[in-house]
């Protein structure tokens, strides 16, 4: 929930059924409402445990308060728009096993870019990297030997 102007505060608290709330001096603006964040949101959030997710995330949208639900990693994987998505997929792992990996969210030609190379071991890809960057094999002979 993020009420942030006084109308919105107002609304919230109506909710609450505490609209006293709303007119307390250091709750009163957005000013005092900064002066005395953390008892505001302590406030705050007690109300909203008092009910349920789904039930605030209506009542707040009906008086046009920003809200969103905090998602749990388990909630996001049976999330329908994830799920449509293919948001999660898996990836074996040559020393890891299988592991569950999520999409990047980029796209090239409405393609999704593809796993090209696992999570590698520490110094597992540098030879070849080296390589590609451009360093010939005797030069990254001699960057190894002067390391160890």
């Amino acid at each position: 929930m993020l009420a942030y102007s006084d109308k919105q505060w107002q609304s919230f608290w109506a909710l609450t059924d505490t609209p006293e709330v709303a007119q307390e001096p250091r709750y009163k603006s957005l000013a005092t409402r900064t002066q005395h964040i953390d008892s505001l949101y302590a406030q705050a959030g007690a109300a909203i445990r008092s009910g349920t997710t789904v039930g605030w995330l209506a009542a707040l949208r009906e008086v046009e308060i920003p809200c969103g639900p905090i998602n749990t990693f388990n909630d996001l994987k049976v999330d329908p728009h994830l799920t449509q998505l293919n948001f999660f997929s898996q990836f074996k792992h040559p020393n890891e096993g299988i592991l569950e990996i999520i999409d990047s969210g980029l796209r090239i030609n409405r393609e999704k870019l593809g796993l090209r190379r696992h999570q590698p071991k520490l110094g597992e890809h540098s030879e070849s990297v080296l390589s590609e960057a451009g360093m010939s094999s005797t030069e990254i002979e001699v960057a190894f030997a002067t390391t160890d």
